[in-house]
């Protein structure tokens, strides 16, 4: 028996280990199917001998003692090897197989004990079986396998001629190997090594960041595909001629695309290198180290240059590769380059496992491909070489890509490479990603141009026709105020004959300083038929806020209530303006980015646009009675006033002095009979909030709602009252696509087809075109989130008096350049789902990173209102002392029943993985809205601050107490800490339970398990335990018992220190 310290490179297995002792992520098993006259004997005898005989590991395990790790190599075992039965003629044999294979697959080794290997036979028949060697990754890697499965055919064909007297090769073992390690790698050159690491990835985005969904799994999948023929002899030609190397070559292809997925301008990639020295070629165990490939492009750079310049990288870093990924995380963290959870997670490995050929005398031998069940990483490329093709395996975590976006992304790696083995020298972004048959699905099929040819009068003379026709009908209602379509056009021209008389019209801006009230409606129209654009001003708005409005609009004109008693003296005549399309209709300001609004100046013809599809789609009809219920502000507001008056149909507007509350609300609707409503999202959320019955509702045929993302939970309460009752539409667009530009309508039938829970914004409205592009507007491939672009006929006009901002935001359209059309970028993420609807992902500008991790904070909000007690929700993002992003969810509850926090976190952790699960939990009596009906952030964190004003701090007692908060609040970036605070509560993590562990060593002088701190999640709590234990080992086995369930969280959490991503796949 020899007892060694473990090697340099086996180090990092054993602390992933420790940290997850039960992950499958290192087993690398070899499967064969045999098929012949199949000696069981001599299996047996070549198994044991290169136990015994060649591979030391396999008569390994790991000791700790005194705070230090060894490795005991028993001289020799009794050979492990699992032998199985089954009836290949029983109709169930196959899945008997398939399900034997994953059991011994799926072992975990424990690797305090041995053997660190678990080797099966399946017995079909006895012309038939199934081998499998499986064995941890700390005793094995590819070189180590390709060799064991040649000694292994050595072996058992020798034995069939000559049984078991053979005489071992003697090859060198792995304890001389580790013993010749100790004096090759001095600390200076570590260092020196460390410095070269620290330059190259300084600057570097560490992670890919790219996901498709997200759940708590680590559940791996593969695809497997070649490359044939003559592209593959044409690649052979090109890596010869630029005296390259495949793996260079697919290097950079495998990272650009990546690239290009993901927007990002850099990447690092993963991939493992033998570091076996000279005299141990043969020696069996694990040599491998991981080196990292920092991969960059920009608009600027072709492919070739960056094959020179990974060339030049590759051949530098070989002088660097002895140090360790553990030690270059390390360095990365002390120097702040890096941090959270999320880095390294690309994988780029030559060869695979099944790829090893075993060669039997009379046996059929056939590799079986293994898809490991859990990997570390999140995506990654194996390729094999063969004469006359190239074959590829991507191994991705199911838990963050869908099949369909990896079948696409592997149609455009093969594309890619397409056109870059027909020419190098092309940019980087020059190079179509997304097939012909995709771009002509994107570009024609789903967004077909075609002008709308009513669009050759305004939308004022539509209204006066139909006044004409309806002039005894309710055009106006308010309360017990009704208005008549021939009130409403006769006021409306006394309005536009004042205008006109101040010599006022087309191109002038008017200001409508009104509260909500027929008057208000009258005077747009009025303001309208005079041939000027109005700019609403609502009294409800903050004086600051509309005082930069009059100056910024440097308006003509503003019309309020003591105005308007003049006004309406003024002729009655009708007016005979013809309104020019062009001209401009209304200017509605938004927030902009500066905090300053800016005015989004909309046309006649994008407003007429609008409203004829809107009326179409809608289907309103002179028997509806439409809700107003936006602040005239809003461009809401709009929606619900033109189509509706262009239809001859009535508006109730909801008067602003009862308030908004759910209660008034209802009370509108039943006693106006509405039929029609339009609202906020938010506030529809809300208003489901609270319903019980479908009673009040009798009259309703449609809800629209629009704003902000529609919650599939709230829509799942709805549609339980109203079924299809009542159509219920979605809808999406910015102020400058003129209100809105794709809907999506409810069927039972699209509700099912929905891949994931959540609501899609559908497809463009007519005369809109949706693109969705990179940064440098190149179409991004089916399923993958680019930047969302607008373009047709809604396009509001400009920016008013920002010309710069303008043309920023308002660019050539290079999709249709033969019709001199434009594009709006709306700064909003979203991708095409597969049937062409479009799903919305979030704000560019609001792109949330937690831990390296990026995060949508709506993700979380659905999983949130699937808790039955819980009525509304909303998720924030707000940064701790150190500059940190935590997440803090505030609820609103069903008052009746109490909820616990723990309760929530307990539930969250079923559908997300920790990082996306909020650190604080604010309970609150409702979600406050603005004046448009959305979330009013800002008054939900002065809620947050005057809620935390009023805990009690209880302080440290001693101490031992005040030296843990101290740890504890230095990690948390927070001022204070009660002693009864849970820290998971307070947004612990993985990361900071393995600094504060540190820490509390360094404190205590001596070693802690990691669970305790589990146990023992507060500061009280755990200066309690370390008191108890003076005198006494901290590490204590009853506290190990006990501390199970936080054993689980770590697994749960998948929590993996700085070595977390020294996965290899050998």
């Amino acid at each position: 028996m020899k007892t060694l310290e473990l090697s340099y490179y086996q180090k990092r297995f054993w602390l992933e280990w420790q940290l997850n002792p039960n992950s499958i992520a290192y087993n690398t098993p070899i499967i064969f199917d045999l098929k012949g006259s199949i000696n069981i004997d001599a299996i047996i005898f070549s198994l044991e001998s290169y136990v015994n005989y060649y591979a030391e590991g396999c008569r390994t395990f790991i000791r700790e003692e005194n705070g230090k790790i060894y490795q005991v190599i028993l001289d020799k075992v009794d050979l492990d090897l699992d032998i199985e039965y089954i009836d290949d003629n029983n109709v169930h044999s196959r899945d008997k197989i398939n399900k034997y294979i994953e059991n011994i697959t799926s072992h975990v080794f424990n690797l305090k004990k041995n053997p660190l290997y678990k080797f099966a036979l399946l017995h079909v028949n006895k012309n038939h079986c199934i081998l499998i060697l499986n064995i941890h990754h700390i005793i094995s890697d590819a070189i180590t396998a390709s060799t064991f499965i040649n000694i292994f055919s050595n072996l058992y064909n020798s034995f069939l001629v000559n049984g078991k007297y053979i005489e071992h090769k003697k090859l060198p073992q792995f304890s001389e190997y580790v013993e010749f390690e100790k004096n090759t790698y001095t600390a200076e050159e570590i260092n020196l090594d460390l410095d070269y690491w620290e330059n190259l990835l300084k600057k570097s985005d560490l992670s890919l960041d790219i996901k498709t969904k997200s759940t708590e799994s680590q559940e791996s999948r593969s695809i497997f595909f070649r490359l044939e023929d003559e592209k593959y002899q044409r690649l052979k030609a090109i890596i010869k001629e630029e005296k390259t190397s495949i793996f260079i070559f697919l290097s950079a292809l495998f990272g650009s695309l990546l690239l290009r997925y993901s927007g990002q301008s850099s990447v690092v990639l993963n991939y493992p290198v033998n570091m076996r020295p000279t005299g141990f070629r043969e020696c069996t165990g694990c040599f491998v180290n991981n080196i990292l490939f920092q991969i960059s492009i920009d608009h600027n750079k072709s492919f070739r240059e960056l094959l020179n310049e990974l060339s030049i990288q590759r051949r530098q870093s070989k002088l660097h590769q002895r140090c360790t990924l553990t030690e270059i995380v390390e360095r990365l963290r002390e120097k702040n380059i890096l941090k959270g959870q999320q880095f390294f997670n690309v994988d780029l490995f030559e060869a695979f496992l099944g790829s090893i050929p075993l060669d039997l005398i009379d046996v059929e031998v056939n590799s079986i491909k293994y898809e490991a069940k859990k990997i570390q990483n999140d995506i990654g490329m194996a390729y094999q070489t063969h004469p006359n093709m190239i074959e590829f395996k991507i191994e991705y975590n199911a838990a963050k890509f869908s099949e369909s976006f990896i079948d696409n992304f592997k149609n455009s790696f093969l594309q890619f490479l397409n056109e870059v083995t027909l020419n190098l020298d092309y940019l980087i972004y020059g190079y179509s990603i997304i097939s012909k048959s995709e771009s002509k699905k994107i570009l024609t099929e789903w967004n077909k141009y075609s002008k709308n040819e009513k669009i050759n009068t305004s939308v004022i003379s539509y209204i006066m026709n139909i006044a004409k026709k309806n002039s005894d009908r309710v055009a106006l209602k308010i309360q017990d105020k009704i208005i008549t379509y021939e009130e409403l056009d006769k006021k409306s021209n006394q309005v536009a004959n004042f205008i006109n008389s101040l010599g006022l019209g087309s191109e002038n801006f008017i200001g409508i300083y009104l509260s909500k009230s027929t008057d208000t409606i009258i005077t747009i129209l009025g303001v309208l038929k005079s041939g000027a654009a109005y700019v609403p001003l609502d009294p409800k708005y903050p004086k600051e806020r509309i005082d930069y409005i009059i100056q910024d609009a440097n308006l003509d004109y503003i019309i309020d209530e003591i105005k308007l008693q003049k006004i309406f003296n003024f002729s009655d005549n009708s007016i005979n303006n013809v309104t020019n399309l062009n001209s401009a209709a209304y200017v509605i300001y938004t927030s902009g980015s500066t905090g300053k609004p800016k005015g989004v100046v909309v046309s006649h013809s994008s407003l007429l646009n609008h409203n004829l599809f809107v009326q179409n789609q809608y289907e309103i009809t002179k028997n509806d009675r439409v809700l107003q219920f936006s602040s005239i502000n809003f461009d809401l507001s709009i929606e619900e006033i033109f189509p509706t008056l262009m239809s001859g149909a009535s508006l109730i507007l909801y008067p602003d002095k009862i308030g908004i509350s759910i209660p008034n609300f209802q009370n509108i609707i039943s006693k106006n009979e509405i039929s029609i409503l339009n609202l906020p999202t938010a506030f529809w959320h809300s208003w489901v909030n609270h319903l019980d019955n479908f009673e009040g509702y009798n009259t309703l045929k449609l809800v629209i709602v629009g704003g902000e993302q529609a919650n599939h939970s709230s829509f799942i309460k709805w549609n339980h009252f109203f079924k299809d009752k009542v159509k219920w539409i979605n809808t999406y667009g910015p102020t400058e696509g003129t209100i809105i530009s794709s809907i999506w309508k409810y069927s039972q039938n699209n509700f099912k087809s929905l891949n994931n829970e959540q609501i899609p914004i559908g497809r463009p409205i007519d005369g809109s075109q949706l693109y969705i592009t990179d940064s440098y507007f190149n179409l991004v491939p089916i399923g993958q989130v680019g930047e969302l672009l607008i373009a047709g006929e809604n396009l509001a006009r400009c920016y008013l008096n920002k010309p710069e901002l303008t043309a920023d935001k308002f660019i050539p359209n290079p999709f249709n350049a033969e019709l001199n059309t434009r594009l709006y970028r709306t700064g909003d993420l979203a991708r095409y789902l597969p049937d062409g609807q479009i799903e919305f992902i979030g704000r560019i500008d609001e792109q949330i990173k937690v831990r390296g991790f990026r995060v949508e904070l709506g993700e979380i909000e659905n999983v949130l209102f699937k808790h039955q007690d819980i009525l509304n929700t909303i998720v924030l993002a707000q940064k701790n002392a150190h500059g940190e992003n935590y997440l803090t969810a505030y609820i609103v509850c069903d008052k009746k029943k109490k909820i616990e926090t723990n309760v929530i976190k307990e539930f969250i952790k079923n559908y997300l993985p920790d990082y996306m699960i909020p650190a604080r939990y604010i309970f609150i009596d409702y979600i406050p809205l603005n004046q448009n009906g959305k979330v009013d952030k800002d008054e939900l964190r002065k809620m947050e601050y005057n809620l935390f004003q009023k805990i009690e701090i209880f302080k440290p007692r001693n101490e031992l107490e005040n030296q843990i908060a101290q740890i504890w609040k230095e990690t948390l970036g927070v001022e204070e800490i009660s002693i009864e605070d849970n820290f998971f509560d307070l947004g612990a993590h993985s990361l900071m339970i393995l600094s504060v562990h540190k820490k509390i060593e360094e404190l205590l002088k001596t070693n802690l398990e990691v669970m305790i701190l589990f146990q023992y999640p507060t500061v009280k709590s755990l200066s309690q335990f370390l008191s108890s234990q003076s005198g006494k080992s901290i590490i204590d086995e009853s506290t190990i018992n006990s501390a199970q369930k936080q054993r689980q969280a770590i697994n749960k959490q998948r929590y993996n220190m700085n070595i977390r991503k020294s996965h290899v796949k050998s």
